[in-house]
């Protein structure tokens, strides 16, 4: 049980020491007058590992529900070794912030999550805790950022790569992994901080420090631009400390110091924050794209984040608004992760018409058009994504401006779409259908949806898509560098897939239209992107200028994973492509997707 204040001072006065973990004060083989940037080192991994040491001194600089952080409370000066480490007591510690102390215990390196890709914090475990004095001053923090230490560009210094904490030392300036290494546990500071990203449900933060001075790749409404591989994105993640990060959203800004400690979790560093100025607004608004003119045809893609036909009604709302507002309206958005009729209960349920059927009337309410739903129910628990919620590809569509849905019955979960042709060209076997449902490339994955429209006569085609996601892939900072991305693979295939399926009906009709657009959990230059594309389809989002070229944000990177294909007799007449900006930088919008929109100049 943790004591009140008051009677925490009342122990120290009356024994003069506070023990955790009992045991004796001196053993057998143990070391003493150890600093915590002895047991650190200048490498990843302890040189004590596995040693018990005594009386370790160090300031406790911030508190934890299983432990503190000991600083030592002048340090080495060298910028390979940590002057501090984490003391795990499992429960609620009783020393306090500024508690001048010293600490026997075992040295270990703990990998969060047991997980082996995830690099391992050094910890001094089982502790024996002498309080020496109360209300001392706590070490001068590290400034992170232009006026101090800057992350360098590369992720791992050049020549290191394989087990990274096998390198036999850091190099704090060659890369940024080493660069976290070698202030773990440590106080830094992050003064005039500038927000890349929203606040994550687990309340991290983004930002760059010293409002983004010297970071070239920015987006256009402020955010940061992923970084190319093997390079080291610039910015800086805070998380949940003493203080709580705030709600956030790209461009925001801190005016004034940010100060914490060095922390590794969830596949990444954070500094845990311990003060945190108060949050100026960036004033980012939702962009907002006209209707389209008449005779011309709108077509956008939108990952809706799981929606559910029990959604709460603001959150319908807002979808409904994205549609409606932010996307005028469009006459065909192809939607993603549309649960089933019940949502996430793993009833064997698995049709989406209601799910569905409560956005097309949240945009009848929002003063949108009234819109139409096809889609292809997916085999229960088959199409992965959460249990029971039977995620899909849906199309939506409007039919008061020219479109028309080309009605042909009989698929099912099982029976594929296959192109025919007549007198008239190619035209498909079911619509909507089912792209090689049967195929291992979609396992436990969204099996892209494909169907045959017309607009004012003329025939258009679509392939609905939602790629494997990467939740599979080693993390950007983690143990194995350059870290493994097994998923890749998988969309590479549901690439060729698709591409196949491309060729067939542009092999039967040159100038057929055809649009391919989703999901693709993937960006530009990416081997699926270029398996998709096959020197056939042309990627809209690739034309735009990069600053633009976003459509999701990934602990302050901004990539684009959405995308719009055309066939070259849709290429011919496109008049404008666009992402449209508004969620992804809010985190707590409609969706983390932003949609992406295109618009064909189709002539009877």
């Amino acid at each position: 049980m943790r004591l009140p204040y008051p009677a925490r001072l009342l122990a120290f006065g009356l024994t003069g020491a506070l023990l955790l973990g009992g045991g004796p004060g001196t053993r057998a083989g143990a070391q003493a007058g150890v600093r915590t940037l002895e047991i650190q080192g200048a490498a990843h991994v302890s040189p004590l590992i596995g040693q018990r040491v005594e009386g370790v001194p160090g300031i406790v600089t911030a508190l934890r529900s299983n432990g503190f952080y000991l600083q030592d409370a002048e340090g080495d000066g060298r910028a390979e070794t940590s002057d501090a480490v984490f003391v795990f007591t499992q429960a609620d510690p009783t020393v306090l912030l500024g508690d001048s102390v010293l600490v026997s215990g075992q040295v270990r390196e703990f990998r969060p999550g047991g997980d082996e890709t995830n690099l391992s914090i050094t910890e001094l475990a089982e502790p024996v805790v002498t309080v020496v004095a109360r209300e001392q001053p706590l070490p001068r923090p590290v400034v992170l950022g232009p006026s101090g230490r800057t992350v360098p560009a590369r992720l791992v210094p050049e020549g290191v790569g394989g087990d990274v904490e096998a390198a036999p030392s850091l190099s704090p300036d060659g890369g940024a992994i080493d660069l976290f290494e070698s202030l773990e546990g440590m106080r830094v500071q992050v003064q005039d901080a500038v927000v890349v990203g929203p606040r994550t449900g687990s309340g991290e933060l983004p930002v760059l420090p010293e409002n983004g001075a010297g970071v070239a790749r920015r987006t256009v409404r402020g955010g940061l631009l992923a970084a190319p591989l093997g390079e080291a994105p610039p910015r800086i993640v805070l998380a949940d400390g003493a203080a709580r990060t705030p709600q956030a959203r790209t461009g925001d800004r801190f005016s004034g110091p940010i100060v914490g400690v060095v922390d590794y979790a969830l596949g990444g560093y954070r500094v845990r924050v311990s003060d945190i100025p108060r949050l100026v607004s960036g004033g980012v608004q939702a962009e907002q794209a006209t209707a389209a003119p008449a005779r011309m045809l709108s077509a956008a893609t939108f990952n809706l984040r799981n929606l559910s036909a029990r959604e709460p009604p603001t959150r319908l709302a807002a979808r409904a608004q994205t549609i409606v507002e932010q996307l005028g309206g469009p006459d065909l958005v192809v939607l993603q992760e549309i649960q089933d009729d019940s949502g996430t209960a793993d009833d064997g349920v698995v049709t989406g018409g209601r799910s569905a059927g409560a956005l097309v009337e949240a945009i009848r309410r929002a003063g949108g058009p009234a819109y139409e739903y096809r889609e292809v129910p997916p085999a229960n628990n088959q199409d992965g994504g959460e249990a029971g919620a039977n995620i899909r590809v849906g199309f939506l569509f409007r039919t008061d401006r020219g479109l028309a849905f080309v009605e042909r019955p009989g698929a099912d979960a099982a029976t594929p779409v296959s192109v025919a042709v007549d007198a008239s060209g190619p035209y498909l076997s079911v619509s909507p259908g089912l792209l090689a449902p049967s195929d291992p490339a979609w396992t436990e994955s969204r099996k892209p949806l494909v169907g045959e429209l017309t607009f004012d006569g003329q025939r258009v085609f679509v392939i609905g898509c939602h790629f494997a996601s990467k939740r599979d892939d080693q993390p950007l900072f983690g143990r194995f560098q350059p870290p493994s991305r097994p998923s890749e693979a998988r969309r590479v295939e549901q690439a060729r897939l698709v591409h196949a399926f491309a060729r067939e009906l542009l092999t039967a009709d040159p100038s057929a239209k055809l649009l391919v657009l989703g999901d693709l959990n993937d960006v530009a230059g990416s081997a699926t992107l270029e398996a998709l594309k096959g020197g056939l389809l042309t990627d809209l989002v690739e034309m735009l200028p990069e600053p633009e070229r976003y459509t999701y944000v990934f602990n302050g990177q901004s990539d684009a994973i959405d995308h719009i294909l055309v066939s070259p007799g849709l290429l011919a007449v496109t008049t404008e492509t666009d992402v449209v900006h508004g969620n992804a930088e809010v985190g707590i919008g409609a969706s983390d997707h932003d949609p992406v929109l295109a618009r064909f100049a189709l002539r009877p």
